[in-house]
């Protein structure tokens, strides 16, 4: 019987989670492993030992080398790319793209807000409803290919077997209202609109995580771990 997919959660903080993805993967054989890059555990990880990995959202730049676990994941990343497909969500898709060659600059103002749009029919991900929660700005590495857009620029791109995303796709309601916390919550949380970022998170939760399972699955058919999923019909505009 061949073993579960193994795949590789890189974490960075308490607040940003696995979330759906925990619940993604025993309805598709496979087993989870986090490390805490931030607890400078990423180091001793061989990514032979896996088919795939996710790097999740911080609150820290990947532009920042004075930060000693960032430095360390950037060249770890570089030299896990040739081995496995890696899937960047928020921060990691912007350590994905420096690693690679791309990098990040800084939002002028937190990029906090719902939507997203697909370019080309072609597109590999779904068109669903995103979080996007952004202190940071994506510039693809070259030889990348665009793969969503949105007003302030890319937020989804592909390079090779590699995703990087600038959205939220593992996010569930309850992680939000952690976010929004007054006191314990994300750097940027925009209190005065608060309540309506709750009020959307719950409304689009369901199209979310239906977008969200069918991101993960094309992450393990590019592992090749599993069948290619259809893209899903778009039913959010682009904000």
């Amino acid at each position: 019987m061949r073993p579960p997919a193994s795949i590789l959660v890189v974490q960075h903080d308490d607040r940003l989670p696995p979330g759906l993805l925990g619940e993604w993967a025993p309805d598709r054989d496979v087993a989870l492993h986090v490390v805490r890059a931030d607890r400078g555990e990423l180091a001793a990880v061989d990514p032979s030992r896996h088919d795939a990995a996710v790097v999740l959202g911080a609150d820290a730049s990947a532009a920042d080398l004075h930060v000693p676990w960032v430095r360390q994941e950037l060249a770890w990343l570089a030299a896990a790319a040739p081995r496995l497909p890696l899937l960047g969500i928020a921060y990691g898709s912007q350590a994905l793209a420096v690693a690679l060659g791309g990098r990040t600059r800084r939002a002028a103002t937190p990029w906090i807000t719902w939507g997203v749009g697909v370019t080309g029919a072609d597109a590999p991900i779904p068109a669903g409803a995103w979080l996007c929660w952004q202190h940071e700005l994506v510039v693809p590495p070259p030889g990348a290919t665009i793969r969503a857009r949105g007003l302030r620029g890319t937020l989804a791109y592909t390079h090779g077997r590699h995703l990087g995303v600038q959205f939220h796709p593992e996010v569930l309601p309850w992680m939000v209202d952690w976010w929004l916390h007054p006191e314990h919550g994300r750097p940027g949380a925009p209190g005065p609109r608060a309540g309506v970022l709750r009020a959307l998170t719950r409304e689009r939760a369901a199209a979310s995580a239906t977008a969200g399972r069918t991101l993960f699955d094309l992450l393990l058919a590019r592992a090749g771990r599993g069948p290619a999923p259809r893209p899903l019909t778009p039913k959010e505009p682009h904000v």
